[in-house]
């Protein structure tokens, strides 16, 4: 009881707080969003885009990272949202979900690489080779072991980690490296011809993002802006 009393307190101070700051900067929108990787790589061009051309002026702050961060700075109130994925977010936190897309996955390589031209391979196959991915939720985890097996965990799998994607995919063109991960940001890569995917089954290792944000909070004006550029690029 003392402990939701609390939590209904700072609830509403901050509610306050967030209608003195709106009044204070009339006329200008304001708008904090967390992203993780695929997001950022995604959205935050067409965001900022979307933000300079905007009369009365407004006014965005974009942020990436990995998502346990993004999570604890939306907990204290930095954030106004996240666009992440939902399995990665912490169970402990009472959160308004909002899923917006599911992004099918795959594994991509350069053309002329080894495994490339097979009409079919194994997991282990692509294990040969180096793999570069972002981070992993746990359940994301849990199903690549149920799909391969073991040796399918990140912790036994990802030789290659990194949240900048463009990174990822750059080094897969460039290298033996296989990327794994959601398709979609690779779309240039593979209209272009420097990334080709390779013939293993990612049925059913789709990623779940999500608006998130503290509930008891007024939505931002700028939510609706946001909605609306996810449904235009957030997707396969």
């Amino acid at each position: 009881m003392v402990l939701e009393h609390a939590r209904q307190i700072v609830a509403e101070a901050d509610e306050l707080e967030q209608t003195v700051r709106v009044k204070a900067h009339a006329g200008t929108t304001q708008f904090r969003l967390g992203v993780s990787s695929t997001p950022g790589v995604m959205l935050t061009e067409r965001l900022l885009c979307h933000a300079a051309s905007q009369q009365p002026p407004m006014k965005i702050l974009v942020t990436g990272g990995p998502i346990a961060l993004l999570a604890n700075a939306l907990r204290e109130r930095k954030f106004d949202a996240l666009l992440v994925d939902e399995w990665a977010v912490p169970l402990d936190m009472d959160l308004v979900i909002e899923p917006v897309a599911e992004l099918q996955t795959a594994l991509l390589c350069r053309p002329n690489h080894p495994l490339a031209k097979r009409k079919s391979i194994e997991f282990s196959e692509a294990r040969q080779y180096p793999i570069a991915c972002t981070g992993v939720s746990n359940e994301m985890a849990r199903l690549l072991v149920k799909s391969f097996g073991p040796d399918a965990h990140p912790s036994n799998m990802v030789t290659l980690t990194s949240e900048d994607i463009k990174c990822l995919l750059n080094t897969a063109m460039n290298t033996d490296a296989i990327f794994a991960g959601v398709l979609a940001p690779a779309r240039d890569f593979l209209a272009r011809g420097d990334l080709v995917k390779l013939p293993l089954d990612t049925e059913g290792l789709g990623v779940c993002f999500s608006l998130i944000r503290l509930p008891g909070r007024t939505e931002p004006l700028a939510m609706s802006m946001l909605r609306d550029i996810v449904a235009q690029v957030l997707h396969d």
